[in-house]
């Protein structure tokens, strides 16, 4: 019984240390600068949240996080690019990604099923 806890735990850190510490990057154009990529990011992210609220958001929150999985590497990967002036922003970036799941997860629980019924009501 202990030997198994000390397994779980054991897996527990060797997954979960890397992710805290060292998170996935994706490729970004050698190019683009830390004011650049700030910006498209942020763009994208509010375009996405739009268009999902537009739509009625999903039913299956993990429709959202598979998304943000693909835009936190190319976030994460901007850092290094960014100088103090620009690092404030992109934190910034960092902060109203978090804040925007949390409202669109919640649209998505509460409110997403009346824009989609509204939706399929007026075609």
């Amino acid at each position: 019984m202990a030997g198994g806890i000390l397994y779980l735990i054991g897996v527990g850190f060797y997954s979960v240390i890397p992710q805290l510490f060292s998170p996935e990057t994706a490729d970004l154009p050698a190019d683009l600068t830390c004011s650049e990529g700030v910006d498209e990011l942020r763009d994208e992210l509010m375009t996405h949240a739009s268009t999902r609220i537009t739509t009625g958001g999903e039913a299956d929150p993990a429709d959202l996080r598979s998304w943000l999985r693909g835009w936190d590497g190319r976030y994460h990967a901007l850092e290094p690019r960014c100088s103090a002036g620009d690092l404030d922003r992109w934190t910034l970036l960092g902060r109203l990604r978090y804040r925007i799941q949390g409202t669109l997860e919640r649209f998505d629980r509460e409110d997403g099923e009346l824009v989609r019924a509204l939706h399929t009501r007026s075609t």
